[in-house]
């Protein structure tokens, strides 16, 4: 009897904790579809065009503000967002992943790298091409190590069969 009140209770306390909190949160941003955007927004993100309704909501959002704020933006900021979405379209997705996954890593950065970083980027542009396809190629194939090394025979040997380590003689009992 007195199990099911406690159980009736906490029942009770987690509804109204889940209503609260449902009342809290407010509704949940909507994410436009292509055709939801203004002619304006069309124009900037017709890059996007292909893709647009199928990204995820967080992404969809994210444009359309960057669409919103373009008109604000320099000449050269506008030029820089359209390259950039035109090169976005044409990675795979596997590409894509990479580029998102290095970016995460990029941005966890410690402040003072970031310049370092900005410099290294610099050289490697002054590079020749084939330096830098020298660099981008993969590692050559590592050394064939013998697959089948001697195993030390106190391995193969149980452990209740192995020396003992330690340099005190066993107590009799």
């Amino acid at each position: 009897m007195a199990q099911t009140r406690i159980w009736h209770r906490l029942l009770s306390a987690l509804a109204l904790a889940l209503v609260c909190s449902a009342g809290w949160a407010g509704p949940l941003p909507s994410a436009p579809q292509w055709k939801d955007l203004s002619p304006a927004q069309q124009k900037v993100l017709a890059p996007l065009a292909h893709d647009f309704d199928t990204m995820g909501v967080t992404p969809r959002i994210k444009w359309a503000g960057i669409a919103n704020r373009f008109a604000t933006m320099t000449p050269d900021e506008q030029k820089r967002v359209q390259a950039r979405m035109r090169a976005w379209t044409r990675l795979s997705p596997e590409e894509r992943s990479k580029a998102r996954s290095q970016y995460r890593r990029l941005r966890k950065l410690p402040g003072d790298q970031r310049p370092q970083l900005g410099k290294r980027w610099e050289e490697y542009k002054s590079l020749p091409a084939t330096e830098k396809s020298r660099l981008r190629a993969p590692d050559p194939a590592p050394v064939e190590r013998d697959r089948y090394q001697t195993i030390p025979r106190d391995w193969l040997a149980p452990p209740y069969l192995r020396p003992q380590r330690s340099a005190q003689p066993r107590k009799a009992s």
